[in-house]
């Protein structure tokens, strides 16, 4: 008997099947799943996130087997990104295909809202030999790597240490959700994929990603200052989707005016001494592998290694103006 599938948006009223698959697929990606609903639901809560537009599922005699999602991060979204999942069981009948096909239909609605002469692309990333070759039959480029990289906290780490003149502030004390946006933006101003934006937009998104971790921790969110002026900053998450005792390096940055002086390395000191002090037994954080900074050489110089590698794939909706960061 054949199968009906069906393609369609999702709604809040899907939500708990949409996170049981979920579920699979970062139990398949990671080897595991430790996570709650919160902040998956924070996700859908964003306000560039349109629940019933935005996301959508093939449903195969009403069960979800399979969605994708278009997400945009900026105020500007030139660069819409695609994320998807197929069940494993349901796999080999197209459904990939059919979600990106929606997924590249989808994200061209972006384009009248971005100036007339700007450079709109379709990103999307796979760690997966099917997704690479579905993405590449489907006229993407790769254009990159992005690494997960790992430190197992198995001694006591080394101990952060400024030099004189030099103060960490955290969130448990004077910093605010406006001060953690307004670094995070100087700091990333010349990375891969950012853009100028309204400060304000900034700092929705950080009030949006901290109301939906349930496991945020102020003395975390911390950054370093030189009198009254921003060094460098960090913050860390206590445990990750698929282990409760690794901890996540969320952010790091240094201000470019205060690189290649040790604070990024301070940073790190203060993220690995922090979590071992929680028991925590490893720290992870992602990293563009062609990091203009140069982040990587500095991960592999106090210990961390690659263990997984994703693929980061483009398709050109529209030719212009790159207004990101390249």
């Amino acid at each position: 008997m054949t199968q009906k599938s069906i393609l369609r948006p999702l709604t809040w009223d899907d939500f708990d099947a949409y996170f049981h698959l979920y579920r699979i697929e970062h139990t398949e990606e990671h080897g595991n799943f430790t996570g709650s609903d919160t902040a998956i639901k924070a996700d859908w809560e964003l306000p560039s996130f349109e629940v019933g537009g935005d996301i959508a599922g093939i449903f195969v005699d009403d069960t979800l087997v399979a969605f994708a999602e278009v997400r945009v991060w900026h105020s500007i979204p030139v660069r819409p990104y695609l994320y998807g999942y197929v069940h494993p069981a349901y796999r080999g009948r197209g459904f990939g295909t059919q979600l990106t096909h929606w997924g590249i239909e989808r994200a061209k609605r972006f384009i009248p809202l971005v100036p007339e002469n700007a450079r709109v692309v379709l990103q999307s990333f796979s760690a997966q030999e099917a997704g690479q070759a579905l993405f590449t039959n489907e006229g993407f480029t790769k254009t990159r790597e992005s690494w997960f990289m790992r430190i197992d906290l198995d001694h006591e780490p080394q101990a952060p240490q400024l030099p004189d003149g030099f103060r960490w502030v955290t969130m448990a004390d004077e910093a605010t959700v406006e001060d953690i946006a307004r670094v995070h933006q100087h700091t990333f101003r010349d990375h891969r994929g950012s853009m100028d934006e309204p400060l304000e937009d900034t700092v929705k998104r950080w009030q949006k990603s901290i109301h939906g971790n349930e496991h945020f921790d102020p003395t975390l969110y911390a950054i370093i200052k030189e009198g009254d002026s921003d060094v460098g900053i960090v913050t860390v998450h206590t445990q990750s989707e698929d282990d409760p005792n690794k901890g996540i390096v969320y952010l790091l940055g240094v201000i470019p005016e205060y690189r290649r002086r040790g604070f990024g390395k301070q940073l790190l000191n203060f993220a690995f001494s922090e979590l071992y002090k929680r028991g925590k037994t490893s720290c992870e954080l992602s990293v563009d592998a062609a990091s203009i900074t140069g982040a990587t050489r500095l991960y592999e110089k106090v210990g961390m290694r690659v263990v997984k590698r994703y693929s980061a794939y483009e398709l050109e909706l529209r030719a212009g103006e790159e207004l990101t960061r390249q």
